[in-house]
Order: C-alpha cells, then sequence, then structure tokens
C-alpha cells in the first residue's frame, strides 16, 4: 500500500509540474520547462512483479547515458534504458522517477552518447508503422539510399520444469530496407539475392575487402549495402 500511495504521489507530481507550458516554433525559443514536457509527455514506468531470471533490458538493467530525439528536439544528457520486451523507451525524469515516453513522439534515441558513456554509441530510430512487417524501435547498422536496421526482442522462455523461473530470452533480426521494401536477412545468402542485379559486383568489393558479412558480423551487411549505394548512386549521375 505504501509503494502504491508513492507511486500515486510521483505521478501527480509528474503530470502538474508539466502542465501550463506553452509550444514553441523552434528550439532557440522554447523554454526548458517546454522541453521537459515534450520528452517526459507519457506514463510512470512500473517494474513486472512476475518471477523470470534475467532482465527485460537492451545492454543493461541500469539506466545509461544517452540521448533522445522528439518531435524532432535533440535532448543530451538523458539516463536512459530500452525496453525490448515492450518495445518502450525509459526515462529517468529528474534523476528519481522512470517514465516511459511515448513512442509515437519519439524520433530516435542513442544509448552511450556523451562524454561520460560508458559504451559506444547505439542509434535507434522509430520506424512507426511506416514499413510492413517491421515497427517500432529498430538499431541502425547502415544509413544511406539503403539501411540495414536490427530489431532487438526478447520474449519469456517458460521453463517446464516446476523447481526454477522462468527467464527472458533475447533474439536479434537484421532487416535490408531499399526504397518501400524491408525484407528480412536471414543469412549472407539472403542478403546478397535481394540486391539484384549489383549482387555479384558486392561479392567482388566483400572478397576484396574480406569482409565478415554474418549475422554474428552484422556490421558486415552495413559495409556491403553503403557500397550498394553508391553502386546505385552512380546508375544516376
Amino acid at each position: 500500500m505504501n509503494r502504491f500511495l508513492i507511486n500515486l504521489v510521483l505521478l501527480l507530481f509528474l503530470h502538474l509540474s508539466l502542465q501550463g507550458q506553452h509550444y514553441s516554433p523552434g528550439y532557440r525559443n522554447a523554454d526548458s520547462d517546454w522541453l521537459e514536457q515534450l520528452i517526459y509527455k507519457g506514463s510512470v514506468w512500473q517494474p513486472r512483479m512476475i518471477p523470470v531470471r534475467g532482465h527485460e533490458f537492451f545492454l543493461s538493467a541500469d539506466y545509461l547515458e544517452g540521448q533522445v530525439t522528439v518531435a524532432g528536439f535533440n535532448f543530451e544528457g538523458q539516463k536512459i534504458k530500452y525496453d525490448i520486451y515492450s518495445d518502450e523507451l525509459i526515462v529517468l525524469w529528474k534523476g528519481v522517477q522512470p517514465v516511459v515516453l511515448e513512442s509515437a513522439s519519439v524520433d530516435a534515441f542513442t544509448i552511450g552518447a556523451g562524454s561520460a558513456a560508458v559504451i559506444s554509441g547505439r542509434r535507434f530510430l522509430n520506424l512507426r508503422d511506416h514499413f510492413r512487417g517491421l515497427t517500432g524501435y529498430v538499431e541502425v547498422i547502415h544509413q544511406g539510399r539503403s539501411m540495414v536496421v536490427a530489431r532487438h526482442t526478447k520474449t519469456i522462455a517458460k521453463n517446464s520444469s516446476l523447481t526454477s523461473y522462468a527467464q527472458y530470452k533475447e533474439k536479434t533480426r537484421y532487416w535490408f530496407i531499399s526504397g518501400t521494401e524491408c525484407l528480412l536477412i536471414r543469412n549472407r545468402r539472403s542478403f546478397l539475392h535481394m540486391l539484384g542485379e549489383h549482387e555479384n559486383d558486392v561479392k567482388r568489393f566483400i572478397r576484396q575487402n574480406h569482409l565478415n558479412v554474418s549475422n554474428f558480423y552484422p556490421q558486415g551487411y552495413g559495409q556491403a549495402a553503403a557500397f550498394f549505394d553508391q553502386l546505385t548512386t552512380r546508375e544516376e549521375e
């Protein structure tokens, strides 16, 4: 009961403190209260009260230094963590209260941004519902004329043994986006087939540069896609 009352008070305080602010046409003209309202418009995050081993977050259950882009505005120096079980981004408001941001407002975020970051930057975009079969937050492996992205998810794997808890199971799938097409990369061969008439040229590029292109080294997909972009650009020149 005490915990419920504390959360209720914090939620009311958050709501009241962000009310009554005005909209502004640009970042330089926007006051700090309005910017705070913009990013922290969301709901109070509540932990799942279920017996599951592990955690539902990307990389770490701890808050990490990051940057969030909301409605075109960049907010640096945020403490964030990404729930890949529910596909939700959580920001620590005033260092005290975890808030789930409205996904419709979030354009992008980077985990590991800033001088205090303990990991290298991992950049995510919100695809929303622009592509059939792939929605929500995806990690950017390559972004040019085409894109290679990773979709990180966790599910709860139930344990058949009554003596142990269920546990979170993580899965990552890679996608190639070109124009309006969004295709699942099953392996190196399937990726190369997606490149159409440029498949052989990209194969040659991979061999000459001794690239590792696989689901175990997805950066190789990005390097190959970058060369594919060069080929398609030359065609239009």
